[in-house]
């Protein structure tokens, strides 16, 4: 009731699961998982050392008031939930197969669910909505019975049956929430990832990648330039997404998800950024029939990203292999050491040059903690050796 009109407001079906539901299923069952997190972490050292490792690579991508590497994971693993169960039912319309998530009851645990939604993304793709994260089968079982619940609100009230236009309200809604939920303060805004987008891609027939697309704003963008003059095939099939981790893929997938394209397979897989090498394969599900395609990595016309801030000291184990790598391969092109004490994203952007086609342009984001120091002068040079710096 809108008290200053005297009017009775209808919200959207998107609102009612996503800002209603949702929100409150996290909000309710935040504190019961993240102490469900502490005692398998205190029982099993393997499981604490992963949750370390998690929140020194992903803490950056949180915003300014997350507290600790449980409540945090604890979020990450209630959303994949929620997407999970609703993003089944928004596709049983177009994928049959996807009705199997009615099945899902009390009768089945996390881990017999975990089993249904890996046989649906067999046949409907979507790895990266329906895929497992890790240690999300550790619910307490009031929160398993939120999700329960909510799989029957689901399942009763038609939502499969909804008009296009609801569809997309809801993917928009459900993805607008989940931003909010999990990494409000680094989410790059619509309009600078369309100003980078803009700034940056000449041909918008050629391939396109963020390889470090979070929760995918920047390819989002990219799509939507690209289908006011693209089939919705050509658009799909140019437009490319990566990431480090699992999680925001989930969000990236949902994202650039619409009913027009929700039968063509998205380009979308994880992977680090410093890991790319040309003519790679990546398996990706045709949700037509799902069959496994074979795609091979191209080289890239443009490559767009705001790339992650990770100070040299919270540097996985990987990374540090990555950029040891890449600092010999520079001394050997240009006879420049660079330090190992450089930011993250300066070996990213040289790492990205071995995917770049010969007239391709690289456009990023980065802070600005590389002017004025010694490592930055050195990174410049180098920058400039390998690309024409704007």
């Amino acid at each position: 009731l809108n008290r200053s009109s005297d009017l009775i407001l209808t919200a959207n079906l998107g609102e009612i699961i996503s800002d209603s539901v949702v929100s409150s299923i996290i909000k309710r069952n935040n504190n019961l998982v993240s102490s469900s997190l502490k005692d398998l972490a205190f029982t099993n050292a393997r499981v604490g050392a992963f949750l370390t490792e998690w929140w020194n690579n992903a803490q950056y991508d949180f915003s300014s008031n997350a507290t600790n590497q449980y409540d945090e994971y604890a979020k990450v693993i209630l959303l994949h939930w929620a997407n999970r169960f609703v993003f089944a039912h928004l596709i049983k319309k177009y994928h049959t197969y996807a009705n199997k998530v009615i099945q899902i009851s009390l009768r089945y645990s996390p881990k017999d669910a975990n089993d249904i939604f890996d046989d649906i993304t067999k046949h409907c793709d979507f790895f990266n909505i329906f895929s497992n994260i890790d240690y999300n089968y550790n619910l307490p079982d009031q929160t398993w019975l939120d999700f329960i619940e909510l799989n029957q609100f689901l399942s009763e009230n038609g939502i499969s049956n909804i008009e296009q236009t609801t569809l997309q309200t809801i993917l928009e809604t459900s993805v607008s929430t989940a931003k909010r939920e999990y990494a409000g303060q680094f989410t790059t805004p619509s309009n600078l990832a369309e100003i980078l987008a803009r700034i940056t891609i000449i041909n918008w027939k050629s391939d396109c990648i963020d390889p470090c697309c979070g929760t995918g704003s920047i390819p989002l963008e990219i799509l939507k330039q690209k289908k006011k003059n693209l089939n919705i095939q050509d658009a799909v099939q140019t437009t490319w997404a990566s990431d480090k981790f699992e999680y925001p893929l989930q969000i990236a997938n949902i994202s650039i998800t619409s009913p027009s394209s929700i039968n063509i397979p998205n380009r979308i897989f994880k992977q680090n950024a410093l890991s790319y090498i040309p003519n790679t394969i990546i398996k990706i599900t045709n949700p037509k029939n799902g069959k496994i395609i074979d795609i091979e990595l191209p080289y890239f016309g443009s490559i767009i990203s705001n790339l992650p801030f990770v100070a040299f000291e919270s540097r996985s184990e990987d990374d540090k292999v990555f950029v040891k790598e890449i600092i010999k391969r520079i001394y050997n092109d240009c006879k420049i050491t660079l330090s190992d004490r450089s930011d993250l994203y300066c070996f990213i952007i040289l790492a990205l040059k071995k995917i770049l086609a010969k007239d391709g342009r690289l456009g990023v984001i980065t802070s600005n903690s590389w002017l004025g120091t010694t490592w930055g002068r050195e990174f410049f040079k180098v920058l400039n050796m390998y690309f024409n710096a704007k």
